[in-house]
Order: structure tokens, then C-alpha cells, then sequence
């Protein structure tokens, strides 16, 4: 009996070892949100490659509404996300604040309207992005607690093509602060007062509640709520 005994520990123990090597040759299936693929997901790769080079990451960009889908079809394993996710089955936690501002033309009469409260804004010719967009839920929801409305004049699922809308005076708009920066400082873009307004949010990892997570796949989730320390 002592001799099955120790045969059956030593199978235990090299299926365990079985398991955890494969955990590794594994690939990470990631989703990311458009803006967050247009600001943080390259330089996450890149810091991910340079620390565990071992690790095989396939990364795709949808907006929130269909990451949540393909994590509840089990189509990726994380995703991080600005928006809210709104199935009880996913579980997420903060990994960074941010921040959407409005934005106009240096040439926009709206740069050069008095702006002093949330009213003033009322009917300001906007570029949104598409239904499903974090960004896009934010912006709504926003508008709809202070009662103002906006004239959507386009809908698009590419915020660098809102930045050249907004850049040719075509309209406003309102995207993360992280994405117009250099086009602010270089004078290309302006911000527009937000009186009484915040557009605050948290970009998200999320998961299945009942996803198995492997060692990477942890680890990964630990470098994305240290971002601070190496973007």
C-alpha cells in the first residue's frame, strides 16, 4: 500500500508540474478598448516583452460593449476597459484614473465663446464615438444629469478621426485628455472650459468571475495596476 501510496503522490505531483508548464506555453488572450489600445496597449506589450519574453500575448481592440460579449463567450480571457460593464458574471477593478475633456479648433467660435456655466454648452456641434463606446456612455451621461443636449454631427469608432474633425473646425468633441495632449500643447487643439462638469472615470481589467486565472495571466493583472511605476 505504501508503495502505491507513493506512486499515486509522485502522479500528483507530475500533473501538477504538467499543469503549471502549460500555463506558461499558453497564449494571454487580451482585449482592449479603442482608446485604451490608441494610449496605453503598446507600451504595455512593450513593457511585458521586455520583462517576461516568454509570455505570448494576442491582444485585439473593440469597444467596450463587444469586449464584454467576448469575455462571456470566453473569446479572450482579460480585457481592459473605460466603460462600464453591466454583466454580474464579470468582475473588474481600477488600474487607472482618466480624465475626458472638450475639446474645439483654435479656430472654433466656441474657443472664443464666455463659457461660465454647464448651460452655455447647450447644442455645441458634436463628433461622438460610436454606440457601445465607454467614452461615448460618459459623455451621455454627463450631458443627461445637467440636462443640456448636443447636435451630433458624427459618429465614429476612430478617435484619431475625431481629432482631425475637430482640428479642420468641423465641430467639438470630448476624448481623454491622454489622447489630445500633444495636440493641445503644440496649440493644434484647445480645451473649452467645463463649468460645473467632470468627466471622470477609471480604465478597467476585467474577467469572468469563474475564469481560471494562470500565473501569467495574474501577473499581467499586477503589471496593469502598476502602470504608474513604469509608463
Amino acid at each position: 500500500l505504501k508503495q502505491y501510496a507513493y506512486q499515486i503522490l509522485s502522479l500528483c505531483q507530475q500533473a501538477e508540474d504538467s499543469m503549471t508548464a502549460m500555463q506558461h506555453q499558453l497564449p494571454i488572450r487580451l482585449g482592449v478598448s479603442i482608446t485604451i489600445g490608441d494610449i496605453f496597449l503598446v507600451e504595455l506589450l512593450t513593457h511585458c516583452r521586455q520583462i517576461h519574453p516568454e509570455w505570448d500575448i494576442l491582444s485585439a481592440i473593440h469597444n467596450t460593449e463587444e469586449l464584454e460579449q467576448l469575455l462571456m463567450e470566453d473569446k479572450l480571457d482579460l480585457a481592459l476597459v473605460e466603460g462600464r460593464v453591466h454583466s454580474p458574471y464579470l468582475v473588474s477593478r481600477p488600474i487607472i484614473t482618466d480624465y475626458l475633456t472638450l475639446i474645439a479648433s483654435p479656430d472654433s467660435e466656441w474657443s472664443r465663446k464666455a463659457i461660465t456655466a454647464p448651460q452655455d454648452l447647450d447644442g455645441m456641434p458634436v463628433f461622438v464615438r460610436e454606440q457601445g463606446s465607454g467614452t461615448r456612455d460618459l459623455f451621455e451621461r454627463v450631458l443627461e444629469d445637467h440636462h443640456l443636449t448636443c447636435r451630433i454631427i458624427g459618429v465614429y469608432n476612430n478617435s484619431e478621426a475625431i481629432k482631425k474633425a475637430v482640428m479642420a473646425n468641423l465641430g467639438v468633441s470630448v476624448l481623454s485628455r491622454r489622447l489630445v495632449q500633444n495636440e493641445i500643447e503644440t496649440g493644434r487643439l484647445v480645451e473649452l472650459p467645463l463649468p460645473g462638469l467632470e468627466f471622470k472615470r477609471h480604465f478597467r481589467m476585467v474577467h469572468h468571475k469563474n475564469k481560471y486565472l494562470t500565473q501569467p495571466m495574474q501577473d499581467l493583472i499586477s503589471i496593469c495596476c502598476h502602470s504608474d511605476e513604469w509608463l
